[in-house]
């Protein structure tokens, strides 16, 4: 058993064929792998599932990723879960909005699948 069998992972995006697409990346490298469509599901997921990390995308209807990392921070039960951010937005006030909202990292899509999987594993123990 790897280490990666007993590590499950949160996918937060609205964008059900790029979801697809990373948890089947995910899954091929032995992660656990639940989705939510939006914010708010996001929310819900992790306080049910206490996901090992959460991929969030940036920009999303109702709740966008950085509201959803802000009121994960604030749960005293939650805060050690890391997050990075997925977006289609490259530019430095982006990237510093992200990291300061407490996102551990920050991936531009569409991302690389070798760097997708160097950075999960920077992040999880």
């Amino acid at each position: 058993m790897t280490t990666q069998d007993s590590q499950t992972i949160l996918i937060v995006d609205d964008d059900k064929m790029y979801a697809n697409i990373l948890q089947s990346i995910l899954e091929d490298e032995g992660y656990k792998v639940s989705k939510a469509e939006n914010g708010i599901q996001g929310l819900s997921t992790i306080v049910s599932v206490r996901p090992d990390l959460v991929l969030m995308d940036f920009e999303m209807p109702g709740m966008d990723g950085l509201e959803v990392i802000k009121w994960v921070k604030e749960q005293q039960s939650l805060t050690n879960i890391p997050f990075i951010m997925l977006t289609g937005h490259s530019d430095s006030e982006t990237v510093k909005g992200a990291i300061a909202s407490g996102a551990v990292d920050f991936i531009v899509k569409p991302v690389e699948r070798e760097s997708l999987i160097k950075k999960l594993s920077s992040h999880l123990n």
